[in-house]
């Protein structure tokens, strides 16, 4: 198999969607993140690294990373992974971890790890969810609203706590919370604001719902389960067909939550992260 670079972001996202598009849930993230680069949007001082996978003449595959972030791999098929960490190592790009089906990551980090003497660490596990048809939760006190740049400095506070919660590399909290001058941030008020939902990303038929986050204080009043519902249903209601989570494997609570309110579990994805 042959990994082929692009710098054309038009042109990749017209040859990999195909791929993606065969099950939009689960590369909801590589959707999203194309579109994001097509529009855009920078991430660093590094251009993204866009790369197709082919077998013969087809394209069977994909990989794309923004540093500071992650290598996606969506999809990368097994037999391909030794031939994407050789040609990761042979960039000299550092690789922060990365993402995707377990048994093609542990592939990828065994052979990047030997050809590049870094050592690697599992992340956590997480489950990819869809939603089509939201169920009502409980009540819960309060009401949703739209974050706006009075809320800026407390959006940072909580995207930079959401970060250590789900045990994220140090990102730029403040680009992400901007993300409310897009009308794409909401909090849940109850006397003051007491939780935080987000969309991350966009694909065809779909919107990532991500992050949500309390704090620990105001946890196991329902405000979380009430703003997910909420702007999953914004979202529906707005024409996407569907909603996309992703939760942490080892929080039996909120995996409870979403299931709870209709999202159904599609896949789970392996994290890997590098030491040098």
């Amino acid at each position: 198999m042959r990994i082929e670079p692009h710098t054309d972001p038009v042109a990749y996202r017209d040859l990999v969607f195909p791929v993606l598009l065969r099950d939009e849930a689960r590369y909801n993230l590589e959707l999203a993140l194309v579109e994001h680069i097509v529009a855009g949007t920078v991430f660093s001082d590094e251009p993204p690294l866009l790369l197709a996978v082919r077998d013969g003449d087809e394209v069977v595959g994909a990989a794309l990373m923004t540093l500071p972030w992650k290598l996606l791999m969506a999809p990368v098929p097994g037999a391909a992974a030794p031939d994407l960490a050789a040609f990761m190592a042979g960039t000299g790009l550092p690789v922060p971890g990365v993402l995707g089906a377990a048994a093609d990551v542990g592939t990828f980090a065994e052979a990047y790890a030997a050809a590049t003497g870094a050592t690697w660490r599992e992340g956590k596990g997480q489950g990819v969810y869809r939603l089509t048809a939201l169920v009502p939760p409980r009540p819960a006190p309060g009401a949703l609203r739209e974050a706006t740049d009075e809320d800026f400095d407390l959006l940072v506070e909580w995207v930079e706590a959401f970060q250590v919660d789900a045990g994220l590399p140090e990102g730029d909290a403040r680009r992400n919370a901007a993300r409310a001058r897009e009308g794409l941030i909401w909090l849940w008020e109850d006397g003051g604001p007491v939780s935080m939902v987000g969309v991350g990303g966009f694909t065809p038929n779909g919107a990532r719902v991500g992050p949500v986050y309390t704090p620990p204080a105001l946890r196991g009043r329902g405000y979380a389960s009430a703003a997910t519902a909420a702007v999953t249903a914004l979202m529906l209601d707005r024409g996407r067909t569907c909603t996309f989570l992703y939760t942490d494997l080892a929080n039996p609570t909120s995996n409870k939550i979403y299931r709870a309110i209709g999202y159904e579990h599609v896949t789970d994805v392996r994290e890997v992260w590098f030491d040098r």
